[in-house]
């Protein structure tokens, strides 16, 4: 069993991530804990991590708005070259 400190403790330190797709919400671990993009096959469900480029361009936004980014997600959607 899964207690409720470990849940928010493994969110907090990027180590249990979500994502949805088709109107659900998905959750894994992300065992290395670094940042990571992801493409998911629509098909499979296979996730793909891809590195994060966005830090410059967040920096400049926080700035430029005066906002304080707490997190940013991106992932893409698509078919892998398996279910294509």
């Amino acid at each position: 069993m899964i207690r409720p400190n470990t849940i928010s403790y493994s969110k907090k330190n990027n180590l249990l991530l979500k994502f949805h797709f088709d109107g659900k919400s998905f959750y894994f671990l992300n065992v290395d804990g670094h940042h990571h993009h992801y493409f998911v096959c629509t098909n499979c469900l296979s996730m793909f991590a891809i590195d994060c480029n966005m830090n410059s361009t967040i920096k400049e936004l926080k700035n430029e708005h005066d906002f304080l980014v707490t997190n940013h997600e991106m992932t893409i959607y698509g078919l892998c070259k398996d279910c294509r």
